[in-house]
């Protein structure tokens, strides 16, 4: 197989046929799916983000993140930064919010995928045959119907169109040496960065490229043109990580994993377990699960383990091969399916629960259809009477694999069918049990059925990274059928996994509960704390600034009454600590100031309009816009001259629900 050089009529007409094929195959495949609706993270990426429901927000393309409409923000909340699938999400919502249109737009970017890699493979050798059947066979692929079936796949789609063009483009750069070729190559690396993570490892891919497909020498890369190739792509990775690190503060994965922390010994087994696992899913696709169990461990004598060591074994046995025969081309598949495998096999903790996943495939994918087709073009050039057996192969092939996509897509079709099949398929799918009982819930109001797949979660995976929320749930539940007391306990329970900001919703919840029993004090308490976690949540701040007006309306006239509420302890308690302490007083004419020096943890939050003070005899005195000097960190009340000889007790109620007290002496 040589590299192309000329297009005549003839290659041309038939290239345009086999366009034509292809596109009508990928209508066969994956048609229907324009029939079906949002599906899981879709619901929260689309429908509920309100950044997509005009173009005022194409800023929020590139400051933003996907996830930030439903998390509040993204710092410290998100764990990606992919803003071509947020341009993509925001130019579909203004053509229609309807499901089908998201769909269709899903085909466009296969569609276009397909057309890519045989792009790709024509690019790389003059055979027709090795291109159409690199296309082909990606085309027909059981395991890449997740990543065209759902729209939440989107980064997946777009990562795979701008790797081909990038790799296209720098192929065509390596043959005429035109420079335009390589800024395009640049162009579109960088709109892959943008697309998804694994991105960066391009360069790596183009490497292999300069080595086993142009013969570059070690010494060539000391050369000025060779560094300066790689300069422009090292260039626009970082660009790209100041970029992550600006919306996200963060480069690397900070999302909560339930595999963190893992060992060497741990990273070291899982890599030859998931490695062998995906390698098996290219050859043996079924049965199709879109959320697969994963343990890690550390048993290298246990038989899965082995079974796997000696998969990956044969695959670099394969590699040896290809290397010592000169299979170049080969040898470039091999390295394309390994290279993007890498990430979800090294650092799984960043793969949240979804560590093996059909849809990681789906760019890994490409490298396998070309060795494939590599192997199957061979034979049919080199062993004329396999051709019929070749060509079975591939019509039974293609009849497998069109009747599990067009199986699977039923089951693609509304939330209910995807969620009870993936339960049916895996019941330790913890993610897809919440969504279901939210399903139940929210959709069905089949309040007890909710309940139990929540408690069900409960049972099976009582450490799972959202327990927040599954106690949140079940607090809603008792709210709703009128059992208070049982309530309180889940909202406590979900509010005492401390490290999350998920508990800012049961926090607000408890904020809600104590309001409406007019208990303005202890609702501040919880509305405060829910502030304090996710200060982007326009519901927990307008409960906030809601009960400090009632507290005004209730006590603003009424200081003993605010003093007597506090100090009791009905909802502050008095802390142990001298967090406060009394320094001096000074009296001018009509006006006493006292200084005060704060002494509690810096995490820890005064509430000025809430500091009341009261005399010997309990009467409460109204403090008027308390000052905070922090160059010489010192709280500063002025009362009214007539106090200065009295004993006058000050409270500083905080936001965690416990008070300092001082008393001048």
């Amino acid at each position: 197989m040589e590299i192309a050089t000329t297009d005549s009529p003839k290659k041309i007409k038939k290239e345009y046929l086999a366009l034509v094929i292809l596109t009508l195959l990928v209508i066969v495949f994956y048609g229907n799916t324009l029939k079906n609706g949002f599906i899981y993270d879709d619901s929260q990426q689309v429908i509920e983000n309100v950044y997509l429901r005009s173009l005022k927000y194409l800023p929020k393309v590139i400051t933003g993140c996907t996830w930030e409409s439903a998390f509040g923000g993204c710092k410290d909340r998100a764990i990606y930064y992919r803003p071509i699938q947020s341009l993509s999400y925001l130019l579909t919502y203004q053509i229609s919010p309807q499901p089908w249109v998201f769909h269709l737009v899903n085909l466009f970017y296969f569609l276009a995928i397909v057309y890519l890699v045989f792009l790709l493979a024509q690019t790389l050798t003059d055979n027709f045959l090795f291109s159409f059947l690199s296309a082909f066979l990606f085309l027909i692929h059981p395991v890449n119907s997740e990543t065209v079936s759902w729209i939440a796949s989107v980064p997946e789609l777009t990562f795979a169109v701008f790797v081909l063009l990038s790799t296209i483009f720098y192929l065509k750069y390596r043959q005429t040496n035109l420079i335009k070729k390589l800024w395009l190559s640049a162009l579109f690396y960088f709109l892959a960065l943008l697309s998804k993570e694994p991105a960066i490892l391009l360069p790596v891919i183009f490497i292999f490229i300069d080595i086993i497909l142009f013969n570059l020498k070690p010494e060539n890369y000391l050369e000025w043109e060779k560094l300066r190739d790689y300069l422009i792509f090292g260039g626009l990775a970082i660009l790209y990580l100041i970029m992550r690190l600006a919306v996200l503060g963060h480069i690397f994965s900070q999302g909560k994993s339930p595999y963190a922390p893992v060992s060497w010994l741990e990273r070291v087994y899982s890599f030859f377990i998931l490695f062998s696992r995906y390698l098996k899913k290219f050859f043996l696709p079924e049965p199709l699960v879109f959320f697969h169990f994963f343990e890690k461990r550390t048993n290298f004598f246990n038989p899965s383990f082995l079974a796997g060591f000696g998969a990956v074994f044969l695959f670099f046995l394969a590699v040896i091969f290809a290397f010592k025969k000169k299979k170049n081309l080969l040898l470039f598949s091999f390295a394309w399916i390994f290279l993007f495998l890498l990430p979800v096999m090294v650092f799984i903790e960043a793969a949240g629960e979804s560590v093996f996943s059909e849809r990681y495939l789906f760019v890994p994918g490409i490298g396998f259809s070309l060795a494939v087709s590599y192997i199957i073009s061979y034979f049919w050039q080199k062993e004329k009477k396999m051709r019929i057996w070749l060509f079975l192969f591939l019509i039974i092939a293609l009849i497998i694999s069109v009747n599990s996509v067009l199986r699977r897509s039923q089951y693609w079709h509304d939330n209910e069918k995807m969620y009870t099949k993936t339960l049916s398929q895996n019941p330790d799918a913890t993610p897809i049990r919440f969504n279901y009982a939210v399903l139940l819930r929210n959709e069905k109001r089949d309040f007890a059925a909710a309940k139990a797949q929540f408690e069900e979660i409960i049972r099976r995976k009582p450490n799972w990274g959202d327990m927040p929320l599954i106690y949140l749930h079940l607090g809603d539940y008792y709210q709703e059928v009128g059992n208070e007391q049982k309530a309180l306990e889940y909202y406590h329970q979900s509010v005492s996994f401390s490290d999350d900001w998920k508990t800012n919703f049961a926090y607000d919840r408890l904020g809600v509960f104590y309001a409406k029993k007019e208990n303005y004090l202890m609702a501040l308490i919880y509305f405060c704390q829910a502030v304090q976690i996710n200060p982007d949540s326009k519901d927990n701040q307008a409960h906030f600034n809601q009960v400090i007006s009632l507290i005004d309306f209730n006590y603003g006239s009424n200081p003993t009454r605010l003093y007597q509420e506090i100090s009791e302890g009905k909802s502050f308690s008095r802390s142990a600590k001298e967090g406060i302490q009394f320094v001096d007083k000074v009296c001018q004419e009509r006006t006493c100031s006292f200084l005060f020096s704060p002494r509690f943890e810096a995490n820890e939050v005064i509430l000025p309009f809430l500091i009341v003070a009261a005399n010997e005899k309990k009467e409460g005195i109204k403090i008027e816009n308390p000052v905070f000097n922090p160059q010489i960190n010192q709280v500063i009340i002025n009362l009214d001259g007539r106090y200065e000889k009295d004993i006058i007790t000050f409270v500083f109620p905080t936001c965690e629900g416990v008070y300092y007290e001082a008393s001048t002496p």
